[in-house]
């Protein structure tokens, strides 16, 4: 294990470089391997797909091009889960939110004392289920499980071994589990990037998964465009005044469940203001403002996870925190209804209820407890 992480909870400064593990070679994960590779970082990454891993090696690295550029070469890119988080600091989880559980169980056996595993992002209850998930298997490690509020780049992958950063977003929260922990995390993480700042705890941070907000229901009422293959720009042709209009109205019912938690949870308009630099009337006037998405396509196919994470992984575990403290999320609820009748049953068959959390039976007094403190009742 690297010093770095023992020297920052002894309480001092962390001034060495931590090694980085990436599990998840998609856009995210060949963004943020080559990234940190160009930034001099020690950075092994993991994928799945044999192929994948080949491509990328036989280029010689990652070519990463727009706000970052030049070819990232980490010191390892594999198949082999266990070479890759050995002797890692941080092991950033770039995955989407419904790999969470496997990798969970991928890395196990194999996770050791004073590791910080974080997700990337999250979420809706990403670091919920970790946990639970590393009881259940029996890990005894004493690790650290923190989320991020969103992925920090805004990227593309059109071919392994080449990423497009369009964007790097400012101020993305970030919550461990306790929340006593997210300081040292954000510190540890700030080494590379500094643009990760503390949230008050994962129940916020959950809450502030905008894509529950902005991906289901655009998709939704632009299905016959996707299932068509029709060429469109998700953001600017995908997401009309109207559509916007509706999202505000979903996006309210977010954040009066952050009220009754006691958090003062980012509206989507306040979140692209503040993540892109921008100034906006209202969402729909936010969001075509955002240079980042000018060639943002469109999916080719409606099994995109914009459905298939984003309403199991999103938009269910939102409402089932909204049904815990009394407050009514109708519209969720009913995106996530309609979403079930034209996608079927399946879609919901793994999705995050409180239960599969291991947080069902407790009070939102007792749950608080729990995400500040990691004591339960």
């Amino acid at each position: 294990m690297g010093n770095c992480i023992e020297k920052c909870k002894s309480g001092s400064h962390c001034d060495l470089k931590p090694k980085w593990a990436i599990v998840g070679g998609g856009n995210g994960g060949q963004a943020m391997a080559g990234h940190l590779a160009l930034m001099d970082f020690n950075v092994k990454l993991y994928d799945i797909i044999p192929e994948k891993v080949q491509a990328i090696n036989k280029n010689g690295g990652i070519n990463v091009e727009g706000v970052v550029q030049g070819l990232g070469k980490p010191d390892l890119v594999t198949t082999d889960i266990a070479e890759t988080i050995k002797d890692a600091d941080v092991i950033m989880v770039v995955a989407p939110a419904f790999a969470h559980k496997n990798i969970a169980k991928a890395c196990s056996p194999y996770l050791t004392d004073g590791q910080i595993v974080v997700l990337n992002p999250g979420s809706t209850g990403g670091v919920f289920e970790f946990v639970k998930v590393l009881k259940d298997e029996g890990c005894t490690a004493k690790v650290t499980v923190a989320e991020t509020q969103t992925l920090i780049y805004t990227c593309r992958s059109d071919s392994f071994g080449h990423v497009n950063i369009f964007a790097i977003k400012k101020g993305v929260g970030v919550a461990a589990l306790p929340a006593n922990k997210t300081d040292k995390v954000v510190e540890i993480l700030n080494t590379a990037f500094g643009e990760f700042k503390p949230a008050k705890n994962i129940i916020a941070t959950s809450l502030e998964n905008i894509n529950s907000v902005v991906h289901p229901t655009p998709i939704l009422l632009n299905l016959a465009r996707v299932d068509n293959g029709t060429d469109f720009l998700y953001y600017f042709d995908g997401v009309s005044p109207i559509i916007a209009n509706f999202l505000e109205k979903l996006d309210e019912e977010r954040i009066n469940i952050g009220k009754a938690f006691g958090l003062d949870i980012t509206s989507a308009k306040r979140w692209y203001e503040i993540e892109y630099q921008l100034e906006a009337s209202n969402l729909y006037e936010a969001i075509q403002k955002t240079e980042a998405y000018s060639d943002i396509k469109g999916p080719k196919n409606v099994n995109t996870r914009y459905i298939y994470e984003d309403v199991p992984m999103g938009m269910v575990p939102i409402a089932a925190l909204g049904r815990l403290v009394g407050v009514k999320a109708e519209k969720y609820e009913a995106i996530i209804k309609l979403a079930e009748l034209i996608f079927g049953e399946e879609l919901l068959k793994n999705a995050r209820t409180l239960e599969n959390l291991g947080i069902d039976g407790m009070t939102p007094e007792e749950l608080l407890k729990y995400v500040e403190t990691g004591e339960r009742n």
